[in-house]
Parts: C-alpha cells; sequence; structure tokens
C-alpha cells in the first residue's frame, strides 16, 4: 500500500539556536498532536480505498483504558510485607549491574538528587528483580534488570510520597504498559525505533532522507529517548508533564513526541554534519 504524498500539507517548523540542552516537553506534546493529526490524516485517506473487517470499539473499562493515571496514585494491591521482604533479601542477583547505573541517574538534575538517594534507587531495582524472580513460572514474560530501567524508575520515586507506593506503581508500569521495553532483547525498544523510522519517513521525507544521508537511523540517534521515554531528557518537571500525556493517552505515542523533537530542531539537523548529530546532545542521551 502506498500512502499519499501529503508532505505540502505539513507545517513549517522553524527551531532557535540552541542555547542550552534542556527540551521544552510541553512543545514536544503539541507537536505530537499536529503529527499525529498529520499521520492520521494521511492514512485514512490511504485506506479509504481499502476493505476491512469491521473491529470492536476499545472498552472504556478495558485492561488498556484501566492503565490510564497509572502513576497518580498506588495500585490497589499494594502489600508493605511484601515490599519490606523483597529488601530484606538484600543484593539480588544483578546488583553490580544496577550499581553500574544508578549513580549516573539523572546526574545532572538538582532537584532529583536532593529528593531521591541512590539508595533508593538500588532498593526499588533490587526488590523489583527480587519480585519477578518469585513470578517467573506464572508470568509468560519475565523481568530482570536492563539497561535504561534505572531511568523509568526516577520519576516514580520523584513523585510518589514513599518508596513502598513508587515501588509498587513502577512495577505496575513495567509490567502492563511497557513490558517488551525492558526485556533483555529489549524487543520493544526496537520495534519502537523502526516504528519511529517509518513514521518519519511518512511526516517529513526530506528530513528522514537526510538523515539516512548521513547513515543516521533512529537506532543511533533515538535509543535513548526511546528506552527512557524521553526520562532521560531535562528537565525533569517537564519529563513529568510529558508522562502525564504518556500514561493518559499510551506510552506508545512515545515515538511521535520524538518526531515531534526532531521537527522542532529541523533546521539545526538538516544543517548539521553527521558527527554534530550523532553528539547532538539535545537529540542522543546516555541513560
Amino acid at each position: 500500500m502506498r500512502l499519499p504524498h501529503l508532505r505540502a500539507s505539513l507545517p513549517t517548523y522553524h527551531s532557535e539556536p540552541a542555547t542550552n540542552t534542556t527540551t521544552d516537553h510541553g512543545a514536544l506534546i503539541d507537536g505530537v498532536l499536529i503529527v499525529l493529526g498529520f499521520i492520521r490524516s494521511s492514512l485514512r485517506r490511504a485506506l479509504i480505498q481499502q476493505d476491512f473487517e469491521p473491529v470492536q470499539a476499545v472498552d472504556e473499562g478495558s485492561d488498556i483504558a484501566g492503565r490510564r493515571g497509572l502513576g497518580t496514585e498506588a495500585p490497589e494491591d499494594v502489600s508493605a510485607g511484601e515490599f519490606l521482604e523483597y529488601v530484606a533479601r538484600g543484593p539480588c542477583e544483578v546488583r553490580e549491574k544496577i550499581r553500574n547505573d544508578t549513580f549516573r541517574t539523572l546526574a545532572t538534575d538538582r532537584g532529583f538528587k536532593e529528593r531521591v538517594r541512590e539508595d533508593m534507587l538500588v532498593r526499588l531495582l533490587d526488590a523489583f528483580v527480587w519480585r519477578n524472580h518469585d513470578r517467573q513460572e506464572s508470568h509468560h514474560l519475565g523481568f530482570t534488570y536492563v539497561q535504561g530501567m534505572n531511568v523509568l524508575a526516577a520519576p516514580f520515586l520523584y513523585t510518589m510520597p514513599s518508596e513502598l507506593e513508587a515501588f509498587f506503581c513502577f512495577a505496575k508500569f513495567i509490567e502492563e504498559s511497557c513490558p517488551l521495553y525492558v526485556q533483555p532483547t529489549l524487543e520493544g525498544v526496537h520495534r519502537g525505533l523502526k516504528l519511529l523510522d517509518r513514521c518519519l519517513k511518512i511526516v517529513d521525507p526530506d528530513l528522514f532522507a537526510h538523515l539516512r544521508s548521513k547513515n543516521l537511523s533512529a537506532e543511533i540517534y533515538a535509543f535513548p529517548s526511546i528506552l527512557t521515554l524521553c526520562a532521560c531528557t531535562p528537565p525533569l518537571d517537564q519529563v513529568l508533564q510529558l508522562w502525564d500525556f504518556l500514561l493518559a493517552f499510551g506510552v506508545h505515542l512515545n515515538v511521535l513526541c520524538v518526531i515531534a523533537q526532531l521537527l522542532l530542531m529541523r533546521e539545526e539537523v538538516m544543517t548539521s554534519s553527521r558527527y554534530d548529530l550523532r553528539f547532538n546532545p539535545r537529540l542522543t542521551r546516555s541513560c
């Protein structure tokens, strides 16, 4: 199926010269809505001539709808005894890997460092590994600690009133909202990166072609942003606003958030060398 070429209908984006390495996540959300509308329009025109079997509407009481607002309050099955049991077990089998990441989690955010100590992150991640060590036989997907989970845990510890609530919200989020993102192969992340390339090619074929001419795929420049749902891109207070949006409408929309970020800095990207793009702090982040 060939999508219609609607490049002329896409709004023109003008980017200002970068004066810092932060991102305006409010502008990202506006950009996402524009990109989403454009993709929806493109697909509607492309699919209007196709024949499909009717599908049932999503029930507002369904599991998908029930995930909305996941980070705003603790799940009902919070058990202090369960959490304390995991903590009492001490270091999990991947403690060294956890410690290699936790010390640099949002390292430049002073407010985060003042509120969330490294030992809190280590405790939560240790407990998560122990929780899923006990549940492996009853779950189709197994979980352990993988790269990026330290950053995904950070907003929960920063916003929730206790480590207990942060732990159970984080566990529910990982296990139900983005389970493939944290498999050992990072399957969900790689799928998201492929989807990003496909969406960008539809939304802005010129920008997509420019990036490809520099041998830059989403796997290279967008890996940290997809892996962490943009949580690695400061400032944290705006990350939390972005996550409110993602938790309400679906974490998969993070792909469009990254595209919106690219469009906001389109002029800079189009005039940059391959070296600049690979190491541009507004585009590539470490976790």
